[in-house]
């Protein structure tokens, strides 16, 4: 059975705390749309918060995406929306590099390969994990970069 719905609808089934795994590269193909609308619904009702985004590519590029929503949350001064992410690089997304390097949110990097295995895993129902950067200079637990 297909079922159509609106994005308010899909998104509303976030709840507070959630880890959201977004994929999509750079302008290309990342859900923008959906990213900016759950933005909205945050800036709108305070929720969904506290939110940890995890992608296998940069759902992001210059105020686009992921980096239009860092920019907002520095024009409005707050940063309860993400708590943390886990991305496998920041390099188009000013935005998101200052998050990280001002510690408004923890931010994790992890290599493309391994994280596009992970998504594969988890989508099949299977174990995935990895220790790739963990201990290194990129953990935040270590200082972060």
């Amino acid at each position: 059975m297909t079922k159509i719905t609106d994005a308010e609808k899909a998104l509303s089934g976030i709840k507070d705390g959630s880890v959201v795994a977004i994929s999509g590269f750079n302008a290309a193909t990342m859900p923008e749309y959906l990213i900016v609308k759950l933005y909205d619904l945050y800036r709108n009702t305070g929720h969904p918060n506290n939110l940890f985004i995890i992608s296998d590519t940069l759902p992001a590029a210059n105020n686009r995406g992921l980096d239009l929503v860092a920019k907002g949350m520095y024009a409005d001064g707050d940063f309860n929306f993400i708590r943390g992410f886990m991305l496998p690089f920041l390099g188009q997304s000013p935005w998101l590099q200052r998050l990280a390097l001002e510690n408004k949110v923890a931010a994790y990097t992890w290599p493309i390969g391994v994280s596009v295995h992970w998504f594969r895993s988890k989508a099949l129902g299977l174990p995935a994990i990895t220790k790739v950067g963990l201990g290194t200079f990129l953990d935040p637990r270590q200082g972060g970069v």
